[in-house]
């Protein structure tokens, strides 16, 4: 019965949560030149990882699976950049269904799926500490649905990307005082720039990575 009530609360929250993030997206959508062109990136996205990975029924659910992780990433990033915070109960959520999908859909090993979720999850609280708590404990917790679904690589790559993303955008925006050291940025953006660029090419990168070693 216990388990049965934390289990309702916590989808009770992450609906809230969700409904809350999609109602800023709306707001957002109706006064800012800047979200029709996330969604035209987002259905570029879909429309590009269709070609890449439809081909047999397991890229087809694989496809789905990246599908609503891209989803996820995009209503947690708009958060995030609005309120610069991001929702445990909705992130924790969806790590439970990914981690269902990813097990039961494609097959892969649990102690794998565990393995490759908290692997995400304890190198951004690593991060965290090392950073003076910098980064906040929900990119920990977006990195934990990461994992479960690109694996250990895709995490080390997602992260390393989404730095590179952040260095690109941010560094002239300190030249030109747009920003300073202590401005708050929100990283969730560039880790889902990230996470949709390691979908697109990110085999290509390791195998690339690999063969200059």
């Amino acid at each position: 019965m216990f388990c049965i009530a934390v289990g309702e609360k916590l989808v009770q929250h992450s609906a809230a949560s969700l409904v809350d993030s999609s109602k800023h997206v709306i707001h957002q959508l109706k006064s800012s030149f800047y979200y029709p062109m996330w969604i035209l990136a987002y259905a570029t996205l879909v429309e590009a990882l269709w070609i890449e990975i439809s081909t047999t029924k397991v890229h087809i659910i694989k496809f789905l699976i990246y599908f609503i992780l891209i989803a996820f990433l995009f209503v947690l990033a708009s958060g995030d950049r609005i309120n610069y915070s991001i929702s445990a109960p909705l992130s924790i959520l969806a790590f439970l269904v990914f981690f269902v999908l990813m097990i039961f859909l494609l097959h892969i090993s649990f102690l794998l799926e565990i393995i490759s979720a908290f692997f995400g999850f304890f190198l951004i609280l690593i991060l965290i500490l090392l950073s003076r708590r910098k980064m906040g404990f929900g990119d920990a917790l977006i990195f934990l649905n990461i994992g479960t679904v690109c694996g250990i690589t895709g995490c080390l790559w997602i992260l390393s990307l989404a730095s590179f993303f952040g260095c690109i955008i941010c560094i002239p925006l300190l030249f030109i005082k747009k920003l300073n050291a202590k401005t708050a940025i929100p990283f969730v953006p560039f880790i889902t720039a990230a996470t949709a660029f390691w979908m697109l090419l990110g085999q290509q990168i390791t195998h690339w990575y690999i063969s200059i070693l």
